[in-house]
């Protein structure tokens, strides 16, 4: 009798813990089928399925949940509103993109365990598919990483920069800007990105867009100033990161610096987060485990170049900047 009190007690205690799980996933809903937008003004269920075409039964039980966890409120009998609509994510947001990112690529990953366990093949990262909001999601970096940036283009007078994995375009874009007469290069190896990397800097006469692998690339009579690696380190297979590093400190003027943005795994600082996102590469056949501050520091050594500064940027996500210089 006692052992079946104490499985109650257990399974009550992991039902309270899923609930937390249901703001993500009423926000992310909310977001992709603009439904938030839709309640902006009080509306019934009946009314909101039928102009945009949604089934009536879902759509309740949508709206019973945001009514539950307070997202939504009940205005009369039967019509709706949405709470604080500033707060909530819109189609194209940072947040909007963040939430997608997390319930189509890191929550199903984490799902698959069980079956990856067992299994000898682990799931394909499609970089086709999801380039693009993972591209977007970027943004929240860049913009907290940004001064960084700015600093160390103002301190080394940085007249020319190499972007790899430039994504959107996103660094350059501030840069450019910031300072007009900065040569930048960006590099990107995913079509769709790169046609949107281009067509985001068009306006920028400075910048150049190049689509192509990093370990194939060579830069035409160029040095740079300044070489980025932002969010990449886990796109590159551990055994190769030296030697990318290596290869890519090559292409630095004297005095030149690397900066490299990543999350660090065995971190100081988000050790959750860190843990939950190494995990989503370990599933993955294409992606890599994050490197660790030892790991880099050891690469440093090996190409010969000293760390300058070391520091998180982002603490609650594990997310370092390493700014590299040459001895």
């Amino acid at each position: 009798m006692l052992a079946e009190w104490y499985e109650t007690l257990k399974a009550r205690k992991w039902m309270k813990k899923n609930v937390p799980f249901l703001y993500s996933w009423h926000a992310y809903v909310g977001n992709e089928c603009k439904l938030f937008l839709a309640f902006k003004k009080p509306q019934t269920v009946s009314e909101v399925a039928t102009t945009h075409g949604l089934p009536e039964d879902l759509l309740q039980s949508w709206v019973e949940i945001g009514v539950a966890i307070r997202h939504l409120k009940k205005t009369s009998s039967n019509s709706y509103q949405v709470k604080r609509l500033k707060l909530f994510p819109n189609k194209g947001s940072l947040s909007g993109a963040l939430l997608k990112e997390m319930m189509e690529l890191h929550i199903p990953s984490l799902l698959a365990y069980p079956d990856l366990m067992t299994a000898k093949d682990k799931l394909t990262f499609d970089h086709d598919k999801h380039g693009d909001t993972v591209a977007k999601t970027s943004r929240l970096i860049e913009t907290i990483a940004f001064p960084n940036y700015k600093k160390i283009i103002k301190e080394k007078d940085v007249s020319s920069i190499l972007d790899i994995g430039c994504g959107y375009g996103g660094y350059l874009q501030r840069i450019a800007r910031h300072k007009d007469d900065v040569h930048m290069h960006g590099l990107d190896f995913n079509p769709q990105v790169v046609k949107q990397a281009e067509k985001a800097c068009k306006e920028y006469s400075n910048i150049e867009i190049f689509r192509a692998d990093v370990n194939e690339w060579e830069p035409t009579n160029q040095k740079y100033d300044l070489i980025m690696l932002n969010n990449v380190m886990h796109y590159i297979s551990p055994s190769k990161r030296s030697k990318l590093l290596l290869r890519v400190s090559k292409w630095l003027k004297k005095e030149g610096h690397i900066v490299i943005i990543t999350p660090f795994k065995y971190s100081r600082h988000g050790k959750e987060f860190s843990a939950a996102f190494n995990s989503f590469f370990h599933a993955q056949s294409n992606l890599y485990s994050l490197p660790s501050e030892a790991e880099v520091k050891k690469i440093v050594k090996q190409i010969r170049m000293e760390i300058k500064e070391l520091k998180p940027i982002i603490k609650e996500g594990s997310w370092y900047i390493t700014v590299l210089e040459q001895r």
